[in-house]
């Protein structure tokens, strides 16, 4: 059984955090530098949402040409 890495930085609001770890990464060792993976919550919904539209126009797009 893995363990998932404790986040380092100030990212309560990461999509990826829960319970002080992240859920995605291995490791999270960046350095001097930020996490370059950090998404809030709300920015991730946001963007899911975005991406969701465009599938669905996009399969709406190749129903009506076949």
């Amino acid at each position: 059984m893995s363990t998932k890495p404790s986040c380092m930085g100030d990212y309560s609001d990461c999509f990826a955090r829960w319970k002080g770890s992240c859920q995605l990464l291995r490791s999270t060792n960046f350095g001097d530098r930020e996490c370059p993976f950090y998404k809030s919550t709300e920015q991730y919904i946001a963007e899911e949402r975005e991406q969701k539209k465009a599938r669905s126009s996009c399969n709406y797009s190749r129903a009506r040409k076949d």
